[in-house]
């Protein structure tokens, strides 16, 4: 919408009446309303503002997707059945011996219960069902990539309020389907879990009744070989058997003692010729050096350094096995420690070694009388006692093998004995558990059905058909609250109480919603409540504090479409009805709109001037309304934006304020260009024009910081977008 167009007329009754009128009061009180900073916290008037602005578009958009929500939920939510089988899972097993169950553990059937769980929605009784006949061609399940997979997910399988009533439900849309399916997954939970347990129990009971025949059989075949194996070699309870054992057992132990003795005797008589033979030769004995080194080793002074020697070897050789690269002068200098340590030991010892010797050749004895004869008696009596216990030891061998083939015969009896008694235990523990299986399979079973796969819920129309439309109404109003709510936090100007977010700027005056489509007589209301504005307006920069008019008026707009092509124009009409030579000129040369609202071709104008290409009578145009003339803009370029921000422009307004008594300048917008903040230099006044509903607060306040910052005056603003109050005259004042 260009600058020309206008609002659409507003019915807010809290905006102040067009033309309202231009006394000192008025004006005071307009300017007292100007707030120094921003209004803080939810404002509920705004708020109410941005939902009047937005409803319209809201409902427009909500109703469409409300629709689109409500059809999809209406579409997409299937009206679904519910199918249920009841079983009863038994705390405990039933007794037979009491009318009562027997005691179980909570935790047990917690446990019991939630294994009974587990296996209903287990791969093995989901892949049992689906294969019984029709199931795993039923629509719910054919499109499926993995049907078990898909009931594993599907079935709810619980028990009702911590019971012992288990249900198994499934939904879906085809009734008769899901009340299949459920029957199937039972039927497969009873075959392959309850059932089959009673059947492992008679496979069990068979398997334990043939090994109970077969272990009494063979009870009866080893008690008959027992009875003749004991007549065969006499009872172990028999007296005469106990008394052979006895003596045999006293004869070994006899036969032991002597030959121990035996070998006491001949290890002495060894030991005394050993004694003898060195004792003779004592002149020819030489210690052996393990003699000579350990009497070294009681010597402290050379066992401190053997010792020593040792530990350094020991450090040396830890030292070669972790030392790292860069460790060789310390390994050098350690193998010199150890080389004078060994050198220590081995000069002691060298020392001390004749002594040691000649000590141990002396300790030997220099007795050498002893007679050839007497070492013969000593070696004829050795041979005496070795053959001694030759013989003794085969008496003994030979009686170690009675004694042992007496205890055989008795360990054989008593083996018998024992591996008939292990036939019996076991035997009789397969007779207890061949009666508890016979027993268990009297009882009633722990898991039973109480209600077949039944529907018991169906899908209804009617909460679904609630449901979409109730998501269509919450979409509509999310829409509607959602548009107002960003409205809001634009900030747009309200009216009149929006300036107190404006500091410096007074309230000029309101324009009415210009309809060209309104009725003859509302058109002259109108006509009436924009000449009163223009008038206060006009009023105001005649008659300004400094008591001097104002020839040059700049009116511009912080952003575009907010009608400051209709304030320029119209103020320029109220100044030529008043009697003075106006010229309005079309300064928004970036996008001028003032000679369409006129109706005058577009030509040179403003920028050809500032070119220097024309002269002022060759681009002033006259208009309809006596006294007032209208310069164009003209065709921009970067030319005439450079000449008018020179001294061309300052000489051109000259002329023109010389000619005429009342110069309008119709600029761009603040915030798009810097061609207002160069006209603005000309002006001696600036007016801002804003549009309710349309300009942001934010963007006002922007505009107004930038044109004070280079000086430029802003008397004021004028209010587009007000609606025309009734008490208006018909006929507007000339």
């Amino acid at each position: 919408m260009s600058d020309s167009e206008h609002p659409i007329p507003s019915d807010d009754s809290s905006w102040p009446e067009a033309g309202a009128p231009s006394s000192p009061e008025v004006a005071s009180a307009s300017h007292a309303s100007v707030a120094t900073s921003d209004e803080e916290g939810f404002q509920f008037p705004r708020a109410l503002h941005a939902l009047r602005r937005r409803w319209a578009l809201g409902v427009t958009i909500g109703v469409v997707l409300g629709g689109l929500v409500g059809g999809l939920l209406w579409y997409f939510i299937p009206l679904t059945s519910v199918s249920q089988t009841l079983l009863r899972v038994r705390a405990a097993e039933q007794s037979l011996l009491s009318s009562s169950a027997a005691r179980t553990d909570a935790r047990d059937f917690e446990i019991y219960g939630k294994t009974q769980i587990t296996l209903i929605r287990s791969p093995l009784v989901i892949s049992a069902a689906l294969r019984k006949p029709g199931i795993s061609q039923l629509s719910m399940l054919r499109d499926e990539e993995d049907p078990v997979e898909f009931l594993q997910r599907e079935l709810d399988v619980a028990f009702a309020n911590e019971s012992e009533i288990l249900q198994i439900a499934l939904s879906g849309e085809d009734s008769e389907e899901i009340k299949a399916i459920n029957k199937a997954v039972t039927d497969a939970y009873l075959d392959e879990i309850v059932f089959n347990e009673r059947t492992e129990r008679l496979v069990r009971l068979d398997i334990l009744k043939r090994n109970y025949r077969e272990h009494v059989d063979q009870i009866r075949d080893k008690t008959r070989e027992l009875l003749q194996l004991e007549e065969q070699l006499g009872s172990l309870d028999s007296e005469l058997v106990r008394l052979k054992h006895s003596f045999a057992i006293a004869e070994l132990t006899q036969l032991r003692n002597r030959l121990m003795r035996l070998r006491e005797a001949l290890s002495a008589m060894d030991t005394q010729l050993v004694v003898e033979t060195a004792t003779r030769d004592a002149g020819e004995y030489e210690p052996p050096e393990v003699l000579v080194e350990d009497a070294m080793m009681q010597d402290a002074s050379y066992k401190e350094l053997a010792m020593e020697a040792y530990r350094m070897e020991s450090e040396y050789e830890y030292l070669m096995a972790n030392a790292g690269a860069g460790a060789e002068e310390q390994l050098a200098q350690m193998r010199q420690f150890l080389i004078e340590a060994r050198r220590r030991r081995d000069r002691l010892g060298e020392e001390m070694a004749p002594r040691i010797r000649q000590r141990l050749k002396l300790a030997v004895g220099s007795d050498t009388d002893l007679s050839d004869r007497q070492l013969q008696s000593l070696e004829l009596q050795r041979q005496m006692l070795y053959r001694q216990i030759t013989g003794a030891r085969k008496e003994y061998e030979e009686l170690v093998q009675h004694v042992q083939e007496m205890t055989n015969q008795d360990a054989e009896l008593i083996s018998r004995r024992q591996e008939i008694n292990s036939l019996q235990e076991i035997a009789s523990r397969m007779k207890s558990a061949i009666d508890s299986i016979e027993l268990d399979l009297q009882r009633k079973p722990r898991v039973e059905m109480l209600q077949p796969a039944t529907i018991v819920s169906r899908g209804d129309a009617n909460t679904v058909l609630a449901r979409a439309i109730g998501a269509g109404v919450l979409t509509l109003l999310f829409c509607v609250v959602g548009l107002a709510a960003l409205d809001y936090l634009g900030n747009r100007f309200d009216g009149v109480s929006s300036l107190k977010q404006v500091s410096k700027v007074r309230l000029l005056g309101t324009l009415p919603s210009i309809d060209p489509g309104r009725r003859r007589g509302d058109t002259r209301k109108l006509q009436a409540a924009v000449h009163d504005t223009m008038n206060i307006v006009r009023t105001a920069l005649l008659h300004n504090r400094d008591g001097k008019p104002i020839r040059v008026v700049q009116v511009t707009s912080a952003q575009g479409q907010e009608g400051k092509s209709t304030v320029a124009s119209q103020l320029a009409i109220s100044f030529a009805k008043a009697g003075r030579r106006t010229l309005l000129v079309d300064a928004d040369v970036r996008n001028p709109q003032l000679h369409l609202s006129f109706g005058i071709p577009f030509d040179r104008g403003f920028c050809e001037i500032l070119r220097g290409e024309a002269g002022i009578e060759d681009v002033v145009q006259s208009t309809p309304q006596d006294r007032l003339s209208l310069m164009t803009a003209g065709v921009c370029d970067e030319a005439a934006l450079r000449a008018l921000a020179q001294e061309a422009a300052t000489e051109l307004f000259a002329r023109l304020s010389e000619q005429y008594n009342t110069i309008i300048l119709d600029s761009g917008p603040v915030l798009t260009g810097a061609e207002p903040l160069m006209v603005g230099q000309h002006a001696g006044a600036t007016v801002l024009a804003v549009r309710r509903d349309v300009s942001r607060v934010a963007k006002i306040r922007e505009a107004v910081e930038r044109l004070s910052s280079v000086g430029i005056n802003v008397v004021g603003a004028v209010v587009n977008g007000t609606r025309v109050e009734s008490r208006h005259r018909a006929t507007p004042l000339t």
